[in-house]
């Protein structure tokens, strides 16, 4: 039963069930006053989507890309997505935060905020000497998650991890899970053995325990990306996907055999792209590999593609939202209540298309400015050429008259007396015999 029931533990356990996540009165998390329908559940779901599901579910494909899943879907190797995505709220333009490298594009998922709020960024995830203290919290403490506030908000609750990157666990607090289950594979291969294991597992789990909020990770697509060579990817990567498709849709089956289906929000979203030319690399600022897919499906979704700009800090604010659970003050993100068929009160700005320089335009001023700047600036060139040519005449007239008088044959500063006639100093007095 969602509602209770017992704690189980599962491998790596990190601990049961109650408590307030981030222990101590001083980091606990400050809420809004919470509606009174804190309590909705599906039944009495408002129409945006508060309350609208018993069970939310985060299925993380690390590294997926929106070609990628297009390309699988449009060749009908992605069958367990495409059917996901086409009766839910999809997009393939969700931004992930910078950088974008893996833990910190997780804590952003989870936490609902930024690096420079949760403190996890690239060089954390190297173990830098110079960590980023969480914004309002003591050094030492970890930025909450939607695993922290619902705990908090809603301690009966249930909650499940199972993943295979050994880091993520440093964004997961003991307090927070009633299963965590990590099975670390680490390379290519190691995950094409292990994670179908983890997949197997949290299936089963749901025969025993219905979570109220999940988070299953898989990591073999971005770790075979790093390691494929890009004359081997496509053949490669292609029944790679279909394997992470049907790890998909055997969780599916398993909610639907469980009787969890009708009643649980799944969230289908990444962490990162790739970079355009290999395929094979992230951590940078393009637009590749700040773009992932993301498809939510479940009660009170509108199907159909989201097209307002998408955060990959909303997902955690979005997950609470659909569980009855206003999204605490530390999320930076937004509800997409778009998805929900809301979002009616906002407007967009319309479009401006931007010339390619637009960057030289924003900085140079107007095309008739810049002509007239151009006309001044080539007069004042030439009339400065102008002057430094009189300069140059002035300076050197003296030497230009002498050279005149000399080759006419007139005295230029000679003995007194004496001519040049010929080539040769004659005196003008005429010569006497002796």
């Amino acid at each position: 039963d969602i509602w209770g029931g017992s704690s189980t533990h599962s491998g790596d356990s990190l601990g049961g069930g109650g408590g307030g996540g981030g222990g101590g009165g001083a980091n606990r998390l400050r809420f809004a006053r919470l509606p009174p329908r804190l309590e909705s559940n599906a039944s009495k779901a408002a129409p945006d989507g508060f309350g609208a599901a018993e069970h939310v579910l985060l299925i993380g494909i690390d590294g997926i890309t929106p070609r990628t899943l297009n390309d699988a879907i449009a060749r009908g190797d992605a069958p367990s997505l495409a059917a996901l995505r086409s009766r839910g709220a999809w997009s393939d333009e969700v931004r992930v935060t910078q950088p974008s490298s893996s833990l910190s594009s997780w804590a952003s998922i989870l936490t609902g905020s930024p690096p420079e709020m949760h403190g996890v960024h690239l060089a954390a995830q190297l173990r830098s000497e110079y960590p980023v203290r969480p914004a309002s919290y003591p050094e030492g403490v970890r930025y909450p998650t939607l695993f922290t506030a619902l705990r908090e908000a809603r301690p009966r609750l249930s909650t499940a991890a199972y993943y295979s990157w050994p880091p993520l666990s440093s964004l997961l607090g003991q307090a927070e899970l009633n299963v965590s289950a990590l099975r670390p594979c680490g390379s290519c291969d190691g995950c094409v053995k292990v994670e179908p294991q983890l997949a197997a597992e949290f299936v089963k789990a749901l025969k025993r325990q219905r979570f109220a909020l999940s988070w299953v990770y898989f990591d073999v697509l971005d770790e075979c990306a790093h390691a494929l060579r890009a004359g081997d990817r496509d053949a490669a990567y292609t029944p790679l996907l279909r394997t992470v498709d049907e790890w998909v849709g055997r969780i599916v089956r398993a909610l639907h055999a469980s009787r969890m289906a009708k009643s649980t929000l799944l969230l289908v979203a990444s962490d990162h792209g790739r970079d355009a030319p290999t395929g094979r690399s992230h951590g940078g600022f393009s637009t590749a590999e700040l773009e992932v897919p993301w498809i939510l499906s479940g009660p009170g979704v509108v199907a159909g593609r989201l097209t307002v700009p998408i955060s990959s800090t909303d997902a955690a604010p979005t997950l609470l939202h659909a569980l009855g659970v206003t999204p605490p003050v530390q999320m930076h993100g937004r509800v997409v209540a778009e998805a929900f068929g809301g979002g009616g009160g906002r407007w967009r700005v319309a479009s401006r298309p931007l010339r390619n320089e637009s960057l030289a335009a924003a900085l140079l001023p107007p095309a008739s400015e810049a002509r007239h700047s151009a006309l001044g600036s080539t007069l004042g060139t030439l009339l400065l050429l102008l002057l430094l040519l009189a300069l140059c005449a002035v300076l050197t007239l003296p030497q230009v008259v002498r050279a005149i008088k000399r080759s006419r044959g007139v005295s230029t500063g000679f003995a007194p007396g004496y001519v040049r006639a010929g080539g040769v100093m004659m005196s003008p007095m005429p010569l006497t015999s002796p």
